[in-house]
């Protein structure tokens, strides 16, 4: 069986464009006409031990910050800061260390408060492209935790994308070419 490599190239090259032009333009898709909102938020997950925050994730994610109108008078204070140092953002917040219960005993209703000492939580606020840090305040004002915001870029999964196309692109001439050259030989 005799293979036209031509004929093979062009069908495979037909395939690359086809599937790089549909994955691109899938990746470009506005998500209002898909009916999700497009709105870029931070979704922060922390830390809490006895006073102290650490960092366990953050991640940029598409959703909806919340409007925050009702905030607490005390608790902790999250800012997020430009590069220029202004404050883009700022809201108060508890961090979630009170679990209620309620036990059933002799058909009467008990109940309790459980305060932890640690425990994990997530804060979502809105995303800024100019955010350079965010920052968390204690309740005496103090400075307990701040995080740099590093923003991936988006870039880079195109030019991964267009090279390995490319790879395959090269790798099919060169087959082409090396079938051609036996091909010349005998």
């Amino acid at each position: 069986m005799k293979i036209n490599w031509r004929l093979w190239c062009f069908t495979l090259l037909a395939v690359l464009l086809v599937v790089g032009r549909v994955s691109t333009e899938a990746a470009e898709v506005d998500d209002e006409s898909a009916g999700i909102g497009n709105e870029k938020v931070f979704l922060i997950g922390l830390s809490y031990d006895n006073g102290r925050i650490k960092l366990n994730e953050m991640i940029a994610k598409i959703g909806y910050a919340p409007d925050r109108k009702l905030q607490p008078d005390e608790g902790f204070r999250g800012e997020m800061v430009s590069f220029e140092e202004e404050v883009l953002y700022s809201f108060r917040f508890d961090v979630p260390l009170k679990i209620n219960t309620d036990v059933i005993d002799n058909n009467e209703v008990s109940g309790n408060v459980i305060v932890l000492n640690e425990t994990n939580f997530a804060l979502l606020v809105p995303y800024f492209e100019e955010t350079k840090e965010i920052n968390i305040y204690d309740e005496n004002d103090e400075r307990v935790f701040s995080a740099k915001v590093y923003k991936p870029s988006a870039g880079n999964r195109r030019w991964l994308l267009m090279a390995v196309i490319g790879l395959i692109v090269g790798g099919v001439f060169m087959v082409v070419y090396l079938g051609l050259r036996k091909k010349r030989k005998k």
